[in-house]
């Protein structure tokens, strides 16, 4: 993010513009996954006007569970974004550095979610 674009961004807390000197720093979050650099992935980056109010954001993400198989359903889904007209098994493992195991992992997260389409829910199994 340019710094010009960190000025006109508001505190996570509060809402204020963070101003020149902007707290900064990152949270696990499972659910993150970066649009520029896949090595922050599972760390969202945190933007906050003073360090209490930072502090406040980690704390907050701090008591959100972390799970694997989100990450992963987040990098399919950012993979399979660039891709509309379909990408083999072997090609999305390598774009997402996922193993196949992970990949059925991640694929199947959306059926823990609670918004779940039925069907999905209903081939789940006893799990």
């Amino acid at each position: 993010m340019s710094s010009d674009a960190r000025h006109r961004t508001p505190c996570g807390v509060c809402g204020c513009p963070i101003g020149p000197r902007p707290c900064e720093g990152r949270a696990p979050d499972s659910s993150y996954v970066d649009p520029d650099e896949p090595l922050h992935d599972g760390q969202r980056p945190l933007l906050a006007c003073s360090v209490e109010h930072l502090a406040l954001l980690e704390k907050e993400l701090r008591g959100r569970p972390y799970h694997d198989a989100e990450l992963w359903f987040a990098k399919i889904s950012r993979t399979m974004g660039r891709h509309h007209h379909g990408i083999s098994m072997a090609d999305l493992c390598q774009e997402t550095g996922l193993d196949l195991e992970q990949l059925e992992a991640g694929a199947l997260w959306i059926t823990h979610l609670p918004h779940a389409p039925r069907a999905a829910n209903r081939n789940r199994g006893a799990a």
